[in-house]
């Protein structure tokens, strides 16, 4: 564990300058700028704009489930977190293929909680970047954390509540599933939220956004008084997430879209992470004598591309095909939770 001195050595970031930079703060403005990139091909008429749109879409789909898959360098590969933790590794994962593959009403139930869960679990990951830069600025890991969670899920959560396109999509496709499977509870709730999602959602959101927005000031300004260091990539963190989710979720991209989208910078934050923490764990994997940063991180890298690849070309095929990449997802939300707070202590 670093001293207080130590942390604030490193000038206030996880990794250093560059690293954080690019990966952990800056990572949802490169997110936007590669959708309106591609959207500005279509749009000034460029030859072969749909199919620079098409690869850009396969490649970020692999992308995103790449990083899903990556969660089994911090469970499998981490031997101490494997063996506190069997039962989730190996029963949970089985049990929710066998059942998705058996119904598809809950495959298509697992499907709209994982969109809902990527949101949660994306405030939840800035939120722990947020707590380390917070520590690399010298203060204690248990200050503050409070307002930190509520604005993380506000910034993340708010604007795909306050009722912009992805919110009627997303209902609008629970609607769909519930006339397949002949479910008049689905389809009613869908009904009537596309019918009143104005003051449902829209209202309701900017008055409390516009509220936790001033109680983050005012608490931070009341720790500042007593000696808190404001940290300003968690500050920056904050702001670029913010108009990361409120692009994605309030613009004019479909929800196929603005989820791989806002799964890309997650995604690209979450590879950071997993290389910058488990390196070792990984080096051990790819075998200690072999274990040099470049062929590890070529191994970690080829992983991904094999993981992503099998995406593409399973997304389409059977039941049973479909339930094992809905699983990959769950358990990726699910087990980087409690292996964020396993490893609370090394981290801090």
């Amino acid at each position: 564990m670093q001293s207080k001195k130590q942390q604030k050595s490193n000038g206030g970031y996880i990794v250093g300058p560059k690293y954080d930079i690019i990966f952990f703060i800056g990572s949802p403005l490169v997110a936007v700028a590669m959708v309106l990139g591609v959207s500005a091909l279509s749009e000034f008429g460029v030859s072969g704009s749909e199919s620079v749109k098409n690869i850009f879409f396969s490649v970020l789909t692999a992308f995103v489930f790449a990083h899903l898959f990556n969660v089994v360098f911090r469970s499998y590969g981490n031997r101490k977190i494997f063996s506190q933790f069997r039962l989730r590794f190996i029963a949970v994962p089985l049990c929710l293929i066998a059942v998705m593959t058996w119904s598809s009403l809950i495959l298509a139930v697992a499907m709209s909680i994982a969109v809902l869960w990527l949101v949660y679990h994306t405030a939840m990951q800035t939120f722990g970047l947020g707590r380390l830069y917070d520590i690399r600025a010298g203060n204690s890991s248990h200050i503050g954390r409070g307002p930190d969670v509520i604005i993380n899920l506000l910034i993340c959560c708010g604007p795909l509540l306050a009722g912009g396109i992805v919110l009627v999509d997303f209902f609008d496709e629970v609607g769909q599933i519930g006339a397949v499977q002949n479910s008049d509870w689905f389809q009613s709730i869908s009904s009537h939220v596309l019918q009143h999602k104005k003051s449902m959602f829209l209202l309701p959101v900017g008055i409390i956004s516009l509220l936790i927005t001033a109680y983050y000031i005012y608490a931070n300004w009341r720790l500042y008084k007593k000696g808190y260091n404001i940290s300003w990539q968690k500050v920056t963190l904050l702001v670029t997430t913010a108009y990361g989710s409120i692009f994605v979720w309030l613009g004019e991209t479909s929800l196929f879209a603005s989820y791989l989208i806002y799964e890309f910078f997650h995604a690209a934050q979450y590879f950071a992470i997993v290389w910058f923490y488990e390196k070792k764990n990984i080096q051990a994997l790819c075998l200690k004598r072999l274990g040099t940063d470049k062929i590890a991180l070529l191994f970690y890298l080829m992983i991904a591309v094999i993981a992503g690849s099998f995406y593409l070309l399973a997304s389409g095929a059977g039941q049973f095909l479909i339930a094992i990449l809905v699983t990959v997802e769950l358990m990726h939300y699910w087990w980087d939770g409690f292996i964020w707070s396993v490893q609370k202590k090394q981290i801090s």
